[in-house]
């Protein structure tokens, strides 16, 4: 749990009645665990006794040391963490009702009385979300109402990325980023979820472009070439057939998925959290539902709403988008999921490559706000390609509610597809993959960027 960006925040300085109140609060929390709890009782007592205590006594728990917080984003800091804690206590109860009880009626009343407990109203966390949560109850239903991302290993670690909860995607230029979310979105726009694709780089044609061929390929099993279906060169039987698939395409995936860019997410909207729940809300009607919002690339913001990188909003927007996915409710109660892809700095490649494809939460340079604003954190790495299947490594960095893998796993990577991994193993391939890849970020452009090059 992050407790360190507060008290190195206050390290060093006398007592402060607003600081001594945070810490109070943080005390309270039922479930703290022992080292914070005994950190945060002699912090008071150091407080009580005129200062905190010096930097050097965080230090000893805390070799990493935290950039200094405001009053007010500690406030907000501690906010989130008593959030986690009440998460945490209810996912565990949750648990342990839905093995105990043997009747839904049994069921539904000892989940009201915790809900009563932790405070929680039916219309923030509904019993039906919450027993999709309880996804042991549910044998053919493993990972409950998450959304999966498609690497087994990361899925059976988070279920999903459960509702309410902000996942981001982090990669070097050329990565994979969008790739990735967009293989997300697909996987769970099939399942019927309402899905919101913010595009703030690509013209959402050719989001729309990387949807159908991956609806072709795994669906249909129509290998394509991406640059002919871009320019409307198909011909003969592949054409008839993708003419005659397109259809199904539109029922299956385009009644579930919104592709919009700034001319809707402007700054104004993106700036103020009481719009952003309108247009959420907007959204929600307009689609029957609000499942996934998918934010690509958030790196953009500052570009593109101030003209230059180093302003500072794109951090302020991110605080904006995640407190409104948290106070957003779709249809059923439930909240939308929120993926934001991250672009890695140079520097961060570097040492990633350098230490196997492990990365570290400094890749993603001055959107400082990504790590504490997400409950999950996502690194992608890759170097070295082979053939028309690639692997790159996949790693979960931050895991707010569970344990993340010591170790980057290896998954299967097929760009001009749309397919990471499980799914690039249920349909054969037989199409032109390096000019798929030349349209949508691989090729020869993904490859140069991964390979092992003398300036690195």
């Amino acid at each position: 749990m992050e407790f360190e960006p507060i008290f190195f925040s206050i390290a060093g300085y006398g007592s402060n009645d607003a600081v001594d109140a945070l810490l109070h609060r943080l005390q309270a929390i039922p479930n703290l665990n022992k080292q914070s709890r005994a950190i945060i009782d002699y912090t008071l007592d150091c407080s009580a006794a005129g200062s905190y205590p010096a930097k050097s006594y965080y230090l000893q728990f805390y070799p990493t040391e935290s950039r200094v917080y405001t009053l007010a984003e500690m406030q907000v800091l501690v906010s989130d963490i008593e959030e986690t804690y009440r998460r945490m206590r209810l996912l565990a109860g949750i648990t342990e009702v839905a093995s105990t009880t043997h009747t839904s009626q049994d069921f539904a009343e000892r989940l009201r009385g915790l809900l009563d407990k932790e405070s929680v109203s039916d219309a923030a966390v509904n019993l039906q979300g919450l027993d999709a949560w309880t996804y042991a109850r549910e044998e053919e239903q493993p990972h409950g109402d998450g959304m999966l991302m498609g690497v087994p290993e990361i899925d059976d670690l988070t279920s999903g990325f459960q509702p309410g909860n902000v996942a981001s995607i982090c990669a070097f230029t050329g990565g994979g980023k969008t790739v990735t979310c967009l293989s997300v979105l697909f996987k769970n726009a099939r399942k019927g979820k309402k899905c919101v694709y913010v595009s703030l780089e690509l013209d959402p044609h050719m989001i729309w472009l990387m949807l159908e061929t991956r609806y072709m390929y795994e669906v249909k099993g129509i290998s394509l070439n991406s640059q002919d279906l871009l320019f409307h060169k198909l011909s003969g039987d592949k054409k008839q057939k993708v003419l005659a698939a397109e259809g199904d395409f539109k029922r299956d995936i385009c009644q579930n998925v919104l592709v919009v860019d700034t001319s809707i997410f402007t700054q104004d909207v993106m700036t103020d959290v009481s719009r952003l729940r309108q247009l959420y809300q907007t959204l929600c009607r307009v689609m029957g539902g609000l499942d996934m919002i998918v934010y690509d690339h958030v790196n953009q913001l500052d570009l593109l709403f101030q003209g230059k990188n180093g302003t500072g909003l794109g951090n302020q927007i991110l605080v904006k988008l995640r407190e409104a996915g948290k106070t957003s409710p779709g249809v059923g109660g439930i909240l939308p999921s929120t993926i934001f892809a991250v672009q890695c700095n140079r520097e961060g490649y570097k040492r990633a490559r350098k230490r196997g494809g492990v990365y570290d939460m400094t890749a993603i340079g001055d959107l400082s706000e990504v790590e504490r604003t997400s409950s999950y954190v996502v690194f992608l790495y890759a170097d070295e390609m082979s053939g028309e299947t690639q692997e790159f490594k996949v790693m979960m960095a931050k895991h707010r509610l569970g344990r993340i893998l010591p170790e980057p796993v290896t998954a299967s990577f097929l760009p001009g597809v749309c397919c990471i991994g499980e799914s690039v193993e249920m349909v054969s391939f037989d199409g032109d993959f390096a000019a798929m890849g030349d349209a949508f970020g691989g090729g020869s452009s993904f490859e140069d960027t991964f390979t092992v090059k003398e300036d690195f």
